[in-house]
């Protein structure tokens, strides 16, 4: 499969309409594929990949988290307050892990995050 980059959402895709993977425009994103032929199933619907590093196109697995999406917006919510992750294993170990199933403290920057994060 040959991948290419969306311009407007900037993740990787194939377009595969018969593969398990395809969405209804019969896109196949790359980190969605990678992470299902991973674990050896689609993903349910409640289940996204997150990119660990941020970056769309760095689809490598080592870089990908299988969260929920309840789980995923709570991390991108405390991500996008500065907060900072230590003891994450899914950065060490190159094995995906839930964040519920991963060990974390939150430690808040000294831009006020503290604050942001108690409303």
């Amino acid at each position: 499969m040959i991948f290419r980059e969306d311009k407007g959402t900037g993740y990787m895709y194939c377009y595969a309409p018969d593969h398990y993977c395809a969405n209804k425009a019969g896109k196949v994103l790359e980190h969605v594929m990678v992470m299902a032929d991973y674990i050896g199933r689609k993903l349910l619907s409640i289940e996204c990949v997150h990119h660990i590093d941020r970056n769309r196109k760095n689809n490598n697995i080592t870089n990908l988290m299988l969260l929920t999406q309840q789980e995923h917006m709570e991390l991108h919510s405390i991500e996008d307050r500065c907060a900072e992750y230590y003891e994450q294993p899914w950065k060490y170990s190159g094995e995906p892990v839930t964040l519920s199933s991963a060990t974390s403290y939150r430690v808040n920057c000294a831009q006020g995050c503290d604050a942001m994060s108690s409303r």
